[in-house]
């Protein structure tokens, strides 16, 4: 096998399947000339249909030969094997953190989820990050086993809204991901009501982050992670509108480590949408 110097390889770890930011995000990874997709495994439930969903995207994109993996087959010596200079992560970090524990070589992690104040979303006020609540002990093993961590936060992939002319755009050039954005919205619609059935590029973000594309700008946060999930500063933070409360119920008495990682928790959107636009 030859490795490639030259590129970022990437190893994408998803709960691929209803929201099609995942499938703009894929398809954005395979077109890019700077990245290398070396592997797909899959989380979540109902793997077949995410794993389908997946190959799908890719026999789109024409890379047909990149590999899905169901996610709890997945080995520490595939991993190796990839080498991996990245790992992005959307979804419950179950599968990570197994890798974790195995010592895999996984590079800088790149993980979508988890907020640090709080976020008007789709007409609720967001605290906890679902990608981090739905497997709580695999957070905490991937937040606290793994040095090299970008958190890319709620606050600042859900203020990436495409805009409808972009929207439009993407559409238009696209009718697979049409398709997909079409019955997304029609299921917010449902779940919401009207007026909640935006889109989200949420995972254009950590591509850009490993791209290193201007505007983006991380800090150094040192927080707790809390019985509920949510994540409470221990440090001062920039653009810090509602920070998340202490939570001091811990009836549990479940451990609350202190943790610091690099995050990302504004974004400049027209940026990133001129980058998205690039090369889909």
């Amino acid at each position: 096998m030859v490795i490639s110097r030259d590129k970022k390889r990437v190893w994408f770890d998803l709960n691929i399947g209803t929201d099609p930011s995942m499938a703009l995000g894929l398809l954005f990874a395979c077109k890019h000339p700077e990245i290398e997709i070396v592997g797909v495994s899959i989380s979540g439930k109902n793997q077949e249909r995410r794993i389908e969903e997946a190959y799908k995207i890719l026999e789109y994109a024409d890379a047909p030969d990149i590999d899905v993996h169901y996610g709890e087959e997945i080995t520490r010596a595939q991993i190796d094997a990839a080498q991996p200079t990245n790992t992005v992560v959307r979804g419950p970090l179950t599968n990570i953190s197994r890798l974790i524990l195995d010592e895999a070589t996984l590079g800088r992690i790149h993980f979508v989820g988890g907020a640090f104040r709080s976020t008007y979303y789709r007409g609720q006020t967001i605290i906890t990050d679902q990608n981090v609540t739905v497997d709580l002990d695999a957070t905490r093993i991937v937040l606290t086993q793994h040095d090299d961590i970008v958190i890319n936060t709620f606050e600042a992939s859900s203020a990436l809204i495409l805009p409808l002319d972009i929207l439009n755009e993407i559409s238009n050039s696209h009718q697979f991901l049409k398709v997909r954005f079409a019955g997304y919205q029609e299921y917010l619609r449902e779940k919401f009501g009207e007026g909640f059935d935006y889109l989200v590029a949420a995972d254009i973000l950590p591509l850009c982050d490993l791209l290193d594309v201007p505007t983006i700008t991380r800090e150094v946060v040192e927080f707790k992670m809390q019985p509920d999930g949510s994540f409470f500063s221990t440090s001062q933070l920039e653009n810090n509108p509602n920070p998340i409360e202490e939570n001091l119920l811990n009836p549990d008495n479940i451990p609350v480590p202190t943790i610091k990682h690099l995050a990302i928790r504004n974004v400049d959107s027209v940026r990133i949408m001129q980058e998205l636009l690039k090369f889909v």
